[in-house]
Protein backbone atom coordinates (compact mmCIF):
# COMPACT_ATOMS: atom_id res chain seq x y z
CA UNK A 1 0.00 0.00 0.00
CA UNK A 2 2.97 2.58 0.43
CA UNK A 3 3.94 2.09 -3.37
CA UNK A 4 0.54 3.30 -3.62
CA UNK A 5 0.52 5.98 -1.41
CA UNK A 6 3.69 7.43 -2.62
CA UNK A 7 2.27 7.39 -6.77
CA UNK A 8 -0.12 9.39 -5.36
CA UNK A 9 2.52 11.88 -3.82
CA UNK A 10 4.41 11.95 -6.67
CA UNK A 11 1.48 12.81 -8.62
CA UNK A 12 0.08 16.09 -6.11
CA UNK A 13 4.46 17.31 -6.21
CA UNK A 14 4.13 16.69 -10.21
CA UNK A 15 0.75 19.02 -10.15
CA UNK A 16 2.30 21.72 -8.18
CA UNK A 17 5.63 21.29 -10.41
CA UNK A 18 8.33 22.97 -8.52
CA UNK A 19 12.14 22.46 -8.15
CA UNK A 20 11.84 21.73 -4.42
CA UNK A 21 9.13 19.46 -4.87
CA UNK A 22 11.28 17.43 -7.69
CA UNK A 23 14.16 17.20 -5.33
CA UNK A 24 12.40 15.73 -2.62
CA UNK A 25 10.38 13.51 -4.96
CA UNK A 26 14.06 12.05 -5.70
CA UNK A 27 14.83 11.73 -2.10
CA UNK A 28 11.71 9.37 -1.40
CA UNK A 29 12.50 7.55 -4.74
CA UNK A 30 16.05 7.12 -3.63
CA UNK A 31 14.67 6.43 0.57
CA UNK A 32 12.39 3.65 -0.66
CA UNK A 33 15.35 2.01 -2.80
CA UNK A 34 17.46 1.55 -0.05
CA UNK A 35 14.52 0.18 1.73
CA UNK A 36 13.91 -2.28 -0.44
CA UNK A 37 17.42 -3.47 -0.83
CA UNK A 38 17.68 -2.94 3.29
CA UNK A 39 14.50 -5.88 3.62
CA UNK A 40 13.74 -7.82 0.19
CA UNK A 41 17.35 -8.98 -0.48
CA UNK A 42 17.26 -12.80 -0.44
CA UNK A 43 20.72 -15.16 -1.30
CA UNK A 44 21.91 -12.08 -2.92
CA UNK A 45 18.88 -11.51 -5.41
CA UNK A 46 18.67 -8.02 -6.57
CA UNK A 47 15.71 -7.84 -4.94
CA UNK A 48 15.12 -4.25 -6.77
CA UNK A 49 14.96 -5.65 -10.37
CA UNK A 50 11.00 -5.70 -11.97
CA UNK A 51 10.73 -9.29 -13.25
CA UNK A 52 7.54 -8.76 -15.11
CA UNK A 53 5.32 -6.24 -16.69
CA UNK A 54 1.94 -6.51 -17.53
CA UNK A 55 -1.22 -4.86 -18.77
CA UNK A 56 -4.25 -4.25 -16.77
CA UNK A 57 -7.18 -2.61 -18.10
CA UNK A 58 -10.18 -1.00 -16.33
CA UNK A 59 -13.13 0.47 -17.24
CA UNK A 60 -15.62 3.57 -16.75
CA UNK A 61 -18.95 3.73 -17.51
CA UNK A 62 -20.92 5.89 -18.54
CA UNK A 63 -17.93 7.20 -20.54
CA UNK A 64 -20.50 9.91 -21.87
CA UNK A 65 -18.69 13.73 -22.33
CA UNK A 66 -21.61 14.94 -20.19
CA UNK A 67 -22.64 13.44 -16.72
CA UNK A 68 -25.48 15.09 -14.83
CA UNK A 69 -24.75 15.66 -11.06
CA UNK A 70 -27.56 13.21 -10.01
CA UNK A 71 -25.60 10.25 -11.89
CA UNK A 72 -22.45 9.07 -11.08
CA UNK A 73 -19.25 7.21 -12.65
CA UNK A 74 -18.18 3.15 -12.31
CA UNK A 75 -15.10 2.03 -12.16
CA UNK A 76 -14.36 -1.51 -12.94
CA UNK A 77 -11.46 -4.00 -13.16
CA UNK A 78 -12.06 -7.78 -13.34
CA UNK A 79 -9.49 -9.41 -14.70
CA UNK A 80 -7.78 -13.37 -14.23
CA UNK A 81 -4.86 -13.60 -12.13
CA UNK A 82 -3.05 -14.91 -15.37
CA UNK A 83 -1.30 -11.75 -17.39
CA UNK A 84 0.28 -11.93 -20.64
CA UNK A 85 4.17 -10.09 -20.01
CA UNK A 86 4.00 -7.72 -22.53
CA UNK A 87 7.77 -7.74 -22.75
CA UNK A 88 8.22 -11.45 -23.16
CA UNK A 89 5.28 -12.69 -24.56
CA UNK A 90 4.62 -15.49 -21.87
CA UNK A 91 1.75 -16.02 -19.73
CA UNK A 92 3.06 -15.59 -15.82
CA UNK A 93 0.38 -16.60 -13.07
CA UNK A 94 0.25 -14.07 -10.66
CA UNK A 95 -1.64 -14.40 -7.48
CA UNK A 96 -1.87 -13.46 -4.37
CA UNK A 97 -0.67 -9.74 -4.75
CA UNK A 98 0.33 -8.13 -1.37
CA UNK A 99 0.05 -4.21 -2.92
CA UNK A 100 -1.95 -4.55 -6.44
CA UNK A 101 -3.89 -1.30 -6.53
CA UNK A 102 -3.99 2.57 -7.91
CA UNK A 103 -3.85 6.21 -6.70
CA UNK A 104 -7.07 7.45 -8.29
CA UNK A 105 -6.76 11.09 -8.51
CA UNK A 106 -9.59 13.82 -9.35
CA UNK A 107 -8.66 17.71 -10.46
CA UNK A 108 -11.24 20.38 -11.57
CA UNK A 109 -10.43 22.83 -14.59
CA UNK A 110 -10.40 26.74 -12.95
CA UNK A 111 -11.29 28.40 -15.87
CA UNK A 112 -10.96 31.76 -14.39
CA UNK A 113 -7.17 30.71 -13.43
CA UNK A 114 -6.70 28.56 -16.81
CA UNK A 115 -5.33 25.81 -14.41
CA UNK A 116 -6.40 22.15 -12.59
CA UNK A 117 -6.68 22.46 -8.89
CA UNK A 118 -7.15 19.43 -6.58
CA UNK A 119 -10.93 18.14 -6.25
CA UNK A 120 -11.54 14.72 -4.76
CA UNK A 121 -13.37 16.38 -2.65
CA UNK A 122 -15.98 17.39 -4.55
CA UNK A 123 -17.19 13.32 -5.05
CA UNK A 124 -18.80 10.61 -2.64
CA UNK A 125 -17.56 7.49 -2.97
CA UNK A 126 -18.92 4.24 -2.35
CA UNK A 127 -16.34 1.30 -2.89
CA UNK A 128 -17.82 -2.28 -3.72
CA UNK A 129 -15.12 -4.40 -3.85
CA UNK A 130 -11.44 -3.50 -3.37
CA UNK A 131 -9.87 -1.90 0.12
CA UNK A 132 -9.23 1.77 0.71
CA UNK A 133 -6.30 3.65 2.46
CA UNK A 134 -5.92 6.85 3.88
CA UNK A 135 -4.17 9.12 0.72
CA UNK A 136 -1.20 11.10 1.89
CA UNK A 137 -2.96 14.32 -0.42
CA UNK A 138 -6.98 13.68 0.70
CA UNK A 139 -7.75 17.10 -1.24
CA UNK A 140 -6.00 15.23 -4.29
CA UNK A 141 -6.41 11.12 -4.08
CA UNK A 142 -7.62 8.55 -3.38
CA UNK A 143 -5.84 5.51 -2.74
CA UNK A 144 -7.16 1.74 -3.33
CA UNK A 145 -5.90 -2.14 -3.05
CA UNK A 146 -7.88 -4.50 -5.59
CA UNK A 147 -9.69 -7.82 -4.47
CA UNK A 148 -8.58 -11.48 -5.38
CA UNK A 149 -11.57 -13.43 -5.66
CA UNK A 150 -12.08 -16.19 -7.44
CA UNK A 151 -8.42 -16.42 -9.47
CA UNK A 152 -9.51 -13.04 -10.60
CA UNK A 153 -8.44 -9.33 -9.65
CA UNK A 154 -11.48 -7.25 -8.77
CA UNK A 155 -12.26 -3.52 -8.16
CA UNK A 156 -15.59 -1.72 -7.94
CA UNK A 157 -16.41 1.70 -7.45
CA UNK A 158 -19.19 4.36 -7.47
CA UNK A 159 -18.25 8.23 -7.79
CA UNK A 160 -21.03 10.74 -7.35
CA UNK A 161 -20.07 14.28 -7.86
CA UNK A 162 -21.69 16.96 -5.52
CA UNK A 163 -20.00 19.99 -7.57
CA UNK A 164 -20.51 20.81 -11.52
CA UNK A 165 -17.23 21.84 -13.57
CA UNK A 166 -15.18 20.20 -16.31
CA UNK A 167 -13.18 17.02 -14.67
CA UNK A 168 -10.00 15.06 -14.71
CA UNK A 169 -9.56 11.88 -13.40
CA UNK A 170 -6.57 9.93 -14.00
CA UNK A 171 -5.58 6.08 -12.93
CA UNK A 172 -1.90 5.26 -11.12
CA UNK A 173 0.04 2.38 -13.13
CA UNK A 174 0.29 -0.78 -9.35
CA UNK A 175 4.73 -0.21 -9.80
CA UNK A 176 7.05 -2.96 -7.81
CA UNK A 177 3.73 -4.92 -7.07
CA UNK A 178 4.80 -8.40 -5.22
CA UNK A 179 3.70 -11.37 -4.45
CA UNK A 180 2.46 -11.68 -0.45
CA UNK A 181 4.51 -15.16 -0.54
CA UNK A 182 7.78 -13.72 -2.15
CA UNK A 183 8.07 -9.93 -1.35
CA UNK A 184 11.00 -10.08 -3.59
CA UNK A 185 9.74 -11.02 -6.74
CA UNK A 186 7.95 -7.16 -8.68
CA UNK A 187 6.07 -6.63 -11.30
CA UNK A 188 4.96 -3.79 -13.17
CA UNK A 189 1.31 -3.18 -13.76
CA UNK A 190 -0.24 -0.72 -16.66
CA UNK A 191 -3.21 0.37 -15.61
CA UNK A 192 -5.38 1.66 -18.74
CA UNK A 193 -8.66 2.22 -19.49
CA UNK A 194 -10.67 -0.24 -22.23
CA UNK A 195 -14.15 -0.05 -23.82
CA UNK A 196 -13.66 3.76 -22.47
CA UNK A 197 -13.86 7.20 -24.17
CA UNK A 198 -11.33 9.05 -22.79
CA UNK A 199 -12.94 12.75 -23.73
CA UNK A 200 -9.61 14.00 -24.96
CA UNK A 201 -11.68 16.72 -27.28
CA UNK A 202 -13.16 18.40 -23.99
CA UNK A 203 -9.73 19.77 -23.34
CA UNK A 204 -9.07 20.73 -27.35
CA UNK A 205 -7.14 17.63 -28.24
CA UNK A 206 -7.40 16.64 -31.58
CA UNK A 207 -5.11 13.34 -31.00
CA UNK A 208 -5.18 10.04 -30.44
CA UNK A 209 -6.56 8.98 -26.98
CA UNK A 210 -3.83 9.51 -24.76
CA UNK A 211 -3.06 5.56 -23.13
CA UNK A 212 -3.67 4.94 -19.53
CA UNK A 213 -5.93 5.84 -17.30
CA UNK A 214 -6.90 9.12 -17.89
CA UNK A 215 -10.29 10.24 -18.19
CA UNK A 216 -12.26 13.52 -18.72
CA UNK A 217 -16.12 14.53 -17.95
CA UNK A 218 -18.44 17.79 -17.21
CA UNK A 219 -20.39 17.47 -14.30
CA UNK A 220 -23.58 19.23 -15.28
Amino acid sequence: MEIIRLLGLIQYLHFMGTKFRISYILVVLFAGFITINATCNKSGFDCSIVTNYFDLPAKIYPDHEMLPISDSLTILIDESIIFRDVVTGQSVKFDNAGNLGSTISFQRYDSTNSMWEQAANNFHFSLIKGKSSDPIIVELNRDYLFYENNKRYQFHLIIKPQRTGLYKLIMSNSINTFRKSDPCEKANFNIYLKETNHNKHLISSTGEDQPGGYFYFVVK
